[in-house]
């Protein structure tokens, strides 16, 4: 997969999940392309500030949001969008993806992702096909040193690192 980052993390994550996610075909990084098929892509929107070591400079935690995008397939001619399929579709993004805590996805330590909301419908899109998104917190290790004290955007301090066995430890 020759997407880095978040994006590809999740994207592989989401690939290796679920037989109903295929990276290229039903699935894919950073676009949804103009097929007439049911997919879904991983979209990095910006999210909270990082959170920094106390001492040192650097970023210890990033902090992005992603938002799952699902488009149905084209509706029968003259009939009107139809929700069947794609809110499986994201509800497979959706089952997979929140809840992940302290695990390792692509060599990245990923704290938590959790869901900001549930999946909804954005648009008909000009073809009539319905597209339904859904919003991500995540909280991932930055590439950086194994043990931080952390301060987060709303002042709570945090000390953590990684155990031998690669978990998190508080």
């Amino acid at each position: 997969m020759p997407v880095d980052g978040v994006l590809g993390e999740l994207t592989a994550f989401l690939d290796a999940s679920s037989t109903a996610l295929a990276f290229g075909t039903t699935l894919w990084a950073g676009f949804l392309p103009e097929t007439t098929g049911k997919a879904m892509a991983v979209f990095e929107t910006g999210g909270g500030p990082p959170a920094h070591m106390i001492g040192a400079g650097g970023a210890a935690w990033e902090r992005p949001d992603v938002q799952l995008v699902a488009r149905s397939t084209r509706p029968a001619a003259g009939g009107p969008a139809s929700a069947t399929g794609v809110r499986a579709l994201i509800d497979v993004g959706f089952r997979a993806l929140d809840g992940i805590a302290n695990e390792t996805l692509s060599g990245t330590t990923y704290l938590r992702v959790a869901a900001l909301q549930s999946p909804y419908l954005l648009e008909i899109d000009g073809r009539g096909r319905q597209v339904w998104a859904q919003s991500f917190a995540v909280a991932r290790r930055s590439r950086g040193g194994a043990r931080a004290v952390l301060q987060a955007a709303d002042g709570v301090f945090w000390t953590l690192g990684v155990s031998t066995a690669g978990g998190l430890v508080t």
